[in-house]
């Protein structure tokens, strides 16, 4: 199960009485953004460069372009390749990764023209942190918006 195990999420699960603290020392990475039919997408890992911790629910993406302007701000959390499911508490053991999936329409409408991105400013949920300035991203998203899952224990998201 790579280190991590999953627990539901549940009102005693806040933030004042936690046996797991919340993660703090977290590393990002994506993958190769892909695009098939009209859709691409984005895997993103999550790696835990400190001591046992836990982190919940959905990040939050932006994608800028290279002049630093947001191209793609609006997160959704229903449809596209990835499954999405419920927010669980993912705890993650030292060096063990969690990882997200981002998808977006690639296919432009008439004479829109697709935006290029070259990076993305992830927000962690729960006051994990926030991870600016990367990773970075060679896409051309259409459409305003982003489909974003929300943490999963292990190197890939649950697809559809």
């Amino acid at each position: 199960m790579y280190g991590s195990t999953i627990a539901p999420l549940s009102a005693e699960a806040s933030t004042t009485s936690r046996a797991t603290p919340v993660c703090t020392r977290l590393v990002l990475a994506a993958g190769q953004a892909t695009g098939t039919l009209g859709t691409g997408s984005l895997v993103i890992l999550v790696a835990n460069a400190g001591s046992r911790c836990e982190v919940a629910g959905y990040p939050r993406v932006v994608f800028f372009n290279a002049r630093g302007v947001a191209v793609d701000a609006v997160n959704l959390h229903s449809g596209g390749p990835f499954a999405m499911g419920r927010p669980h508490v993912v705890v993650l053991a030292r060096d063990a990764v969690a990882s997200f999936g981002v998808s977006w329409a690639d296919s432009p409408s008439g004479h829109e023209a697709c935006p290029l991105v070259s990076w993305a400013d992830v927000t962690l949920p729960e006051s994990s942190g926030s991870l600016e300035g990367g990773p970075a991203v060679n896409a051309a998203p259409c459409g305003g918006y982003l489909r974003v899952t929300p943490l999963e224990a292990g190197p890939a998201p649950a697809l559809t």
